[in-house]
């Protein structure tokens, strides 16, 4: 047999993760290879990164069923099933694709119909095509990287705050461009870091590592005292959620101070341009004729 395709075993890990408990999506794979019957030779078929095809496959098929909340992911690197999952089981549908997923889970929806992943007309350009797929894979990607945030501790994001602005070529020269502030005394700051290299004055963080709300005026009012108490008038202002718009038409009426607001879609943008928590699998160039050369 040949490899099935993401969407064609949704019901291979609903099935298998019915028992409650949790399971890494590598192991979903191996247990689903095994159900079907994969040959070595299938199994040792490799995408370009050098990942089992079979293997990448089961991942998508994650992150579709993620995406229409029929399972989700509690603990980092582990997925397991939802009580709508359990539903669509108990009452499966003849049809369990991803069209049925769009008309029942609204969530879903907006995965496939955002700017970002939305289908490309047919007379598109091999060009647009590629920009499709990028685009697809980076949004997919941002789901990842807010998921695993959010699954570590608070001061892990703290953390990753200060090596994103350092990635991003804040800082100075020495150990200590930029650093999280104790736990036990922060004082309303999470982080400092180094305006530049000469370190002539610094910038201050706050990281709000929320998951099912967004930050709102008085948090941000909670900042501005704490920048004024450290004589600071440039702060960083990160959450993995988003901003109320009074939170963010209070940061831009700011007369003398400056504090710039950046959600959880900027962050993860950011963190993929600067090459944060990711790593590079396979590079395409793609080309074109020259016609200099033709036209000597």
């Amino acid at each position: 047999m040949t490899i099935p395709k993401y969407n064609e075993m949704y019901l291979d890990v609903l099935n298998i993760l019915k028992d409650g408990e949790q399971y890494t999506r590598k192991n979903l794979a191996y247990i689903i290879a095994d159900n079907l019957n994969l040959t070595e030779e299938e199994r040792n078929i490799r995408i370009s990164s050098g990942q089992p095809k079979y293997i990448n496959r089961v991942g998508w098929t994650c992150t579709h069923l993620i995406k229409a909340t029929l399972i989700e992911s509690k603990k980092r690197g582990y997925v397991s099933i939802t009580n709508d999952g359990l539903k669509i089981l108990s009452n499966c549908p003849k049809n369990l694709n991803n069209k049925y997923f769009e008309e029942h889970y609204p969530s879903y929806y907006e995965f496939t119909h955002s700017n970002k992943t939305k289908i490309i007309v047919d007379d598109s350009t091999p060009e647009d095509k590629i920009k499709e797929a990028m685009d697809l894979i980076n949004n997919t990607l941002a789901s990842e990287l807010l998921e695993a945030i959010t699954n570590n501790e608070p001061y892990f994001f703290e953390n990753l705050v200060v090596d994103l602005l350092l990635k991003m070529g804040y800082g100075g020269f020495d150990d200590n461009a930029g650093n999280v502030t104790p736990l036990s005394n922060d004082g309303g700051i999470d982080g400092i870091i180094k305006e530049d290299k000469l370190g002539l004055e610094n910038i201050y963080i706050q990281a709000k590592r929320y998951t099912d709300q967004p930050v709102r005026r008085p948090e941000i009012q909670s900042f501005v005292g704490a920048l004024n108490g450290n004589g600071a008038n440039k702060g960083v202002f990160i959450t993995t959620s988003t901003f109320t718009q009074q939170a963010q038409e209070f940061a831009d009426s700011l007369n003398n101070m400056h504090i710039v607001l950046i959600d959880g879609e900027l962050l993860t943008k950011l963190m993929i341009e600067y090459d944060l928590g990711v790593n590079t699998i396979k590079k395409y160039e793609i080309k074109q004729l020259d016609s200099d050369y033709f036209n000597r």
